[in-house]
């Protein structure tokens, strides 16, 4: 008798040069190495190349979704890990992507599961009622904040929803001993009007101001904002840590910016109205900024009066760390019951 290995395919954001989402795919590929060692793992990812392969991991172009669509046996996972995939703001292209790989697995008799998802905006009637057909399906879906798990659960009562927090939220990073004076500064690329008024009132507040991206293609701010000294794409944890070197506060559009200073014991300020920015700065009492036509100093000296520091940062960055140590060690536990299946 011929036993087939059963096959997980881990999914997201993956291969795009952005900073938080490639740490989120090592996350998971690490639990699943954990949690499921025996199957089939497959990794899509849009630069197989960059992805150095795991024992029992296979790496897969994620625009070739064929080959391991028909791959799949019933039985099999899907699995979306980690980002804000269920969204339209990017592009209805996106989101269309995302929901047909759902869908075709689904009907190819696969579990799909969502873990560490943010949520939405979803814009339009047509996109609205895509979403509840494919993920209604879903056998699990785990919100990434507060506000995620409110509109998944609104969405689909009968899906088994779950409260999680960011799975980077586990990283463990050097931290801190003694903050400087600088100031670090990640926006992206939607802040691109902003960026020349923010550069001109943070020179005013500060003289040591330095700027990272972590996503590609976002080198171009750094030519709107002059005097500030722009340190290059952040590649990866290492890269994270030497320019965080004499920083005394970060201030960031990129949730996982927030995330990466708080573990390294750095008080932040999070630049823009997304929820998932807000839902963040709640968990650790950090200021959230949103910016509306115009920025001052004043506004600026107000989000550095209102930081979390010291011990009481720590505290609530361990507190989220214990937390998100337990979120994994459950989500193992339910892979293989439902791998049990």
């Amino acid at each position: 008798m011929i036993f087939l290995r059963r096959r997980i395919f881990l999914f997201g954001y993956y291969g795009f040069g952005n900073l938080g989402d490639e740490l989120l795919l090592e996350y998971y590929r690490q639990l699943l190495e954990e949690a499921l060692p025996d199957w089939d793992r497959w990794t899509l990812t849009a630069a197989p190349q960059q992805l150095t392969p795991l024992i029992g991991d296979r790496i897969h172009n994620r625009w070739d979704v064929l080959k391991p669509l028909r791959s799949t046996s019933s039985g099999d996972i899907w699995l979306a890990g980690g980002g804000t995939l269920i969204q339209n703001a990017t592009s209805n292209r996106s989101l269309g992507f995302y929901l047909g790989l759902i869908r075709a697995a689904q009907l190819r008799g696969a579990n799909t599961v969502l873990l560490g998802q943010g949520y939405g905006p979803i814009n339009g009637v047509i996109a609205r009622f895509a979403v509840r057909r494919s993920l209604s399906r879903c056998v699990w879906i785990q919100a990434r904040d507060h506000e995620a798990f409110k509109a998944f659960e609104s969405l689909f009562p009968s899906a088994f929803c779950a409260h999680g927090i960011d799975p980077l939220w586990e990283l463990n990073i050097t931290r801190v001993e003694e903050t400087g004076q600088g100031i670090l500064w990640i926006p992206k690329y939607s802040d691109l009007a902003l960026v020349p008024m923010l550069s001109k009132v943070l020179r005013e507040k500060a003289g040591d101001i330095r700027m990272i991206t972590f996503q590609s293609g976002e080198e171009k701010l750094a030519n709107l904002a002059p005097g500030i000294r722009y340190l290059g794409v952040c590649r990866d944890i290492e890269d994270f840590s030497r320019s965080i070197e004499g920083v005394g506060v970060v201030i960031s559009s990129r949730l996982h910016g927030l995330v990466l200073s708080s573990l390294a014991g750095l008080p932040v300020i999070s630049l823009g109205g997304d929820p998932k920015l807000w839902a963040c700065c709640q968990l650790i009492g950090q200021p959230c900024l949103v910016p509306e036509k115009e920025i001052s100093l004043n506004q600026i000296e107000e989000a550095f009066a209102s930081i979390t520091k010291g011990k009481e940062l720590i505290e609530r960055v361990n507190l989220l760390q214990k937390r998100s140590r337990t979120i994994r060690t459950h989500v193992i536990e339910e892979l293989r019951r439902l791998g049990d299946k």
